[in-house]
């Protein structure tokens, strides 16, 4: 063994998933349409759809430019820990089936 590789079966990976629930809920956050935010990261509306679904693929290239735009660091936006995004805001309103929700860390 070079005493970098590691023979654990448990390697990092993003969940597309999970990804595109980050990105979905940054760009409610923020208060953007597809197309604009589309845009933003250079592709079609269509393909950045295809993201928040969890069906793109997610490359680190993307994972930096998504951190850009957010202005939030890019490990937050690949975290699995449910919720992270609210850390981050604070008395934040949320629609949520036709009732205000207030989330609070």
């Amino acid at each position: 063994m070079d005493g970098i590789t590691d023979k654990s079966e448990e390697y990092l990976f993003v969940d597309n998933e999970k990804f595109g629930q980050e990105l979905f809920v940054r760009r409610e956050i923020a208060g953007k349409d597809c197309l604009e935010i589309a845009q933003e990261f250079g592709m079609e509306e269509t393909e950045y759809l295809e993201l928040e679904n969890g069906k793109g693929k997610v490359t680190t290239e993307l994972i930096q430019k998504a951190a850009k735009i957010y202005k939030t660091d890019p490990l937050r936006l690949i975290s699995s820990v449910p919720g992270a995004v609210f850390k981050e805001i604070e008395n934040a309103t949320i629609l949520n089936a036709s009732n205000f929700i207030h989330f609070r860390e």
